[in-house]
């Protein structure tokens, strides 16, 4: 589902090296102004304004290895949650943001996945600024399932989460029925091969007719 960040506010922007930047509201520092990173603060936007996401429960552009992972990666947003056994802050869910121009693919879901499982999220978030996949892991078949969208903070917390709606599947033809669909088809698809060469046959003698009169005409000025 789509994530309208339009009307998103983003945060002020200031001048460093003659170049735009962001002031980053999690960061605390200047970031230089990209297509990705307008993204990214836009989502930031989002999650606290919208999703009620409290600004100390996020993290941007975390190192992995800060979740003790052997990794040089960093995620582009992390959402934390109190772990209420260990009183400490866990992974509850990642964002991958890319730039509006970049394509959400199968590569860009691997990742993030990737990026879900190392931290042990219950939660996974693919977005472009236009487009926006949702995913929600499912212990009882431990693997993630899409779902309509990212809930609150509160939501998020508590588990609670709307399933993805994939509409009305089309109706199971029988095998017995195939045979008569496909005569169908075949029989539409002969009448309009038919329809396609009259209109050739007779554009052709439109043609003749009209070099005829031209003829003519040259014939009768001479």
């Amino acid at each position: 589902m789509n994530i309208n960040l339009e009307k998103t506010l983003l945060p002020p922007i200031y001048k460093r090296n003659g170049k735009d930047c962001y002031l980053d509201p999690i960061r605390k520092m200047l970031i230089y102004v990209t297509p990705e990173e307008t993204v990214r603060q836009k989502v930031i936007s989002y999650l606290i304004k919208d999703l009620g996401v409290p600004a100390e429960m996020i993290a941007v552009e975390e190192h992995l290895s800060h979740y003790g992972v052997q990794s040089k990666r960093r995620a582009d947003i992390v959402i934390h949650q109190v772990d209420d056994t260990e009183e400490v802050l866990s992974p509850i869910a990642v964002i991958e943001c890319k730039a509006p121009n970049v394509f959400l693919s199968e590569r860009t879901a691997d990742q993030m996945l990737d990026y879900a499982n190392l931290l042990g999220c219950e939660y996974a978030v693919m977005i472009n600024g236009f487009d926006c996949f949702s995913y929600k892991y499912k212990e009882d078949s431990d693997q993630y399932v899409q779902i309509e969208k990212l809930p609150s903070y509160s939501d998020m917390s508590n588990g609670i989460y709307e399933e993805f709606d994939i509409g009305e599947l089309p109706q199971r033809v029988a095998f017995e029925e195939m045979e008569g669909i496909l005569k169908e088809e075949l029989v539409t698809l002969e009448n309009n091969i038919k329809k396609a060469n009259n209109k050739i046959v007779n554009n052709k003698n439109l043609n003749r007719q009209l070099e005829e009169k031209m003829i003519r005409v040259v014939d009768d000025a001479l």
